[in-house]
């Protein structure tokens, strides 16, 4: 579990897997190539792989956190 202060933010680097952020509490904006959306809690963020993205505690309460992860596709050896 994450906690953002008030005006507080947090990168969220590429990985090679998707990735879920479950928002327990507050409500904040998702930006993701430069384009924000808006969210409330309760509510799940689903970020595909290999994205830049960057989550923003806009409300006047702490945010609470909670990230999940996909697992990432297996790779098949060569034959």
């Amino acid at each position: 579990m994450e906690i953002l202060e008030i005006d507080a933010r947090v990168d969220l680097q590429p990985i090679e897997c998707a990735r879920i952020v479950l928002v327990l509490t507050g409500h904040g904006k998702l930006v993701v190539d430069g384009a924000a959306q808006r969210f409330h809690a309760p509510c799940s963020l689903v970020l595909p792989a290999g994205i830049d993205s960057q989550v923003v505690n806009i409300g006047a309460e702490l945010m609470q956190l909670v990230t999940g992860f996909t697992p990432a596709a297996a790779v098949s050896p060569p034959p």
